[in-house]
């Protein structure tokens, strides 16, 4: 995992808020990416709200994963209703586990969020118990057909 400072304007695509003071990761040398039945979800981008950041790079990596995992179920639906372009953030404090989900403004449909719930909930409330830091990520994904 590569640490790269933003020096540029960066919005959410969640819901379109400056994205200021974050470190943007890149996950050098690979991409984090799930193909199934002629789609392809890709992980672009992650931005951590946060400046002790680098010590939460493997939770981060895990919890790219299990986005991935829930979003690839609807993939297909997604790219359907036009929303391609996905953005997650993730916030974790001592007393506080919460994620918001949209693409460009747009909420996701409902009918995920039962899915976003059953990958994301369990793996932030275990590593909340490992780290009593509060800190944010947003994390981008594009839904490609192929």
């Amino acid at each position: 995992l590569q640490l790269i400072h933003c020096h540029f304007r960066v919005f959410s695509v969640v819901d379109g808020i400056r994205l200021s003071d974050t470190l943007h990761y890149s996950f050098a040398g690979q991409h984090i990416e799930k193909a199934k039945d002629r789609e392809l979800l890709r992980l672009l981008d992650v931005y951590v709200f946060s400046e002790s950041a680098q010590r939460f790079s493997t939770m981060i990596q895990k919890i790219a994963f299990a986005i991935e995992n829930a979003l690839m179920n609807f993939a297909s639906e997604l790219r359907s209703a036009g929303l391609t372009l996905i953005g997650v953030r993730v916030c974790v404090a001592p007393d506080l586990i919460e994620y918001k989900c949209g693409s460009c403004g747009k909420p996701l449909p409902d009918a995920m969020l039962p899915a976003m719930d059953d990958v994301l909930i369990p793996l932030l409330q275990m590593k909340l118990g490992e780290h009593c830091s509060t800190w944010s990520a947003e994390f981008v994904f594009a839904v490609i057909h192929v």
